[in-house]
């Protein structure tokens, strides 16, 4: 998302703030604004960036540091770029971000309504007290984040920056692993500049912080296992794998659970191990798997049993019951895969696929087309369809795409229609540069703060703890910006404002964004 036009500055009060009845819906005044040739300058200077660190890394591509250093100087460039905008988007930052605030102050107690005062339904989790629709492994991240930093759109937004940065070079040292280093670049290039990715991990998609994390911790437990087959057989590796496959199902639950198929694919296709081997691989995988879940899970069902039996109603429904209407055809993930991968996906999966009973890294093509297919093959079953469960797979096109890319170079030597080898190499490699200029959205307008940014300011000046909003859309927002006891869309009874008030609370109500004390 582009960066604000505008930078916010604090409204100059006159005193007895607190007595007043109504504040002002009128902008503040900024210190500072962004115009249209800054604007343009801005994007130019980041299209100038694209330009600098792709070349650096390709002009590197032997000094392999160097070239993975450049690649996560513009993975960070277009990560923050993207982070930039100051406001909480809708689906789903504003309510991970409420209940991580609340985490901040409670580790062990997720709520969205930390202070309830109007009645709730258990299971409703846009407005209820108990949050467990989402594991709190990304929370805790993002809780941390706003303890040392505060409330702000950058502190919800730091650890997925650093999830992104991390998820590259485990991107490269798979790639390096399983091939060489040449394609471990090209793959972490590939990574940092998937426009998917980078909304994710913005904020701008659903599932946004949430789902950065589960892909990290996936893609972590793979390099784990990876290691641990390709480099290292330390049984600590393989424990450490399956605690990593922990913290994936401690972000996003079930999805995480393709890191035993993974595992099993390496232990029993090695053709290395006996049986009691492979046996004894897999429970110390699922040890390590676990030891981080089982303390998590039976605290949720012991302190919050109603809650978490829900919780794991709608997971154990998920293949007969869609939720919350995200239905489709079974065909879905196949239009998926070309929206978030591009057009070429399916030659890259059809090519691996031939390679994979025709080369000598046959272990390792059938390890990433399973890693690439498994979820949209898995899911493809349940009523429940959200492309956000492919984007665990990213890593593993990624590598494939760089593999082939390299392999199509090197090796393919085409006796006739000789232009198609250098033509198929420039749309592999340029197709992804254009889904990530389409993901950055250089050509929009920029957008005007609405008005309830416009007046944050003075909202955080005048409420405090002692303080219920009533009648604002943004209410989500108003508790986690401010120290506002709580605040609703709706505005309920006067009878039962009045006995807010008889119980020593100071009411407002939100008119056109103007704060009315209550009367």
């Amino acid at each position: 998302m582009p960066a604000n036009k505008y930078y916010r500055s604090s409204i100059i009060w006159s005193g007895q703030l607190k007595s007043s009845t109504s504040i002002s819906a009128n902008p503040p005044i900024f210190v500072g604004i962004i115009n249209p040739m800054n604007e343009l300058i801005l994007k130019t200077s980041l299209v100038f960036s694209i330009c600098l660190f792709t070349w650096m890394s390709w002009k590197c591509a032997i000094k392999y540091r160097v070239a993975l250093a450049s690649i996560l100087i513009l993975g960070l460039v277009l990560r923050v770029y993207m982070s930039s905008n100051s406001q909480l988007h809708q689906w789903d930052e504003r309510y991970h971000a409420l209940v991580a605030k609340n985490l901040a102050e409670n580790p062990l107690k997720p709520t969205l309504y930390a202070h309830p005062v109007l009645p709730y339904e258990k299971n409703n989790w846009v407005a209820n007290h108990i949050w467990l629709a989402k594991p709190p492994v990304a929370l805790w991240g993002m809780a941390a984040s706003i303890k040392i930093f505060g409330p702000t759109e950058w502190a919800v937004r730091l650890p997925s920056l650093i999830y992104g940065l991390l998820a590259i070079v485990l991107t490269y040292l798979i790639g390096s692993i399983l091939f060489d280093s040449k394609t471990g670049i090209l793959a972490a290039w590939l990574h940092a500049i998937h426009g998917v990715l980078i909304q994710l991990g913005a904020g701008m998609i659903s599932s946004d912080h949430v789902e950065t994390a589960h892909v990290f911790y996936v893609e972590l437990s793979v390099f784990l296992m990876v290691f641990f087959y390709f480099k290292k057989e330390a049984h600590w590796i393989l424990l450490l794998a399956g605690a990593a496959g922990g913290l994936a199902f401690l972000s996003k639950w079930h999805p995480a659970f393709i890191v035993f198929a993974l595992c099993f694919i390496l232990a029993a296709l090695s053709k290395k191990y006996s049986l009691k081997q492979i046996i004894v691989q897999g429970l110390i995988f699922t040890g390590g798997f676990l030891i981080l879940i089982i303390p998590w899970i039976s605290y949720m069902l012991y302190e919050f049993p109603e809650e978490a039996s829900h919780v794991f109603g709608k997971l154990s429904q998920a293949y007969i019951v869609a939720a919350e209407d995200h239905s489709a055809s079974p065909f879905y993930y196949v239009l998926e895969l070309l929206y978030l991968y591009g057009e070429a996906v399916f030659f890259i999966l059809i090519l691996a696929l031939v390679w994979c009973f025709r080369n000598n890294s046959r272990l390792q093509f059938l390890l990433l087309l399973v890693w690439a297919l498994l979820p949209a093959v898995a899911f493809s079953f349940a009523e429940t369809k959200r492309f956000t469960y492919l984007l665990i797979s990213a890593p593993a096109l990624f590598i494939l795409t760089a593999q082939v890319w390299l392999t199509l170079k090197e090796k393919w030597q085409p006796k006739k229609l000789t232009f198609l080898k250098p033509l198929l190499l420039i749309a592999l490699a340029v197709l992804p540069l254009r889904l990530l200029v389409e993901r950055l959205r250089l050509f929009e307008e920029q957008k005007e703060p609405t008005a309830f940014y416009q007046n944050i300011n003075a909202y955080k000046q005048q409420l405090n703890s002692n303080d219920l909003v009533f009648g604002l859309e943004e209410h989500i927002e108003l508790m986690f910006y401010t120290d506002v006891f709580a605040a609703y869309r709706d505005v309920p009874a006067d009878s039962v404002l009045k006995d807010f008030e008889a119980d020593g609370f100071d009411v407002y109500l939100m008119r056109d964004y103007e704060l009315q004390a209550y009367e």
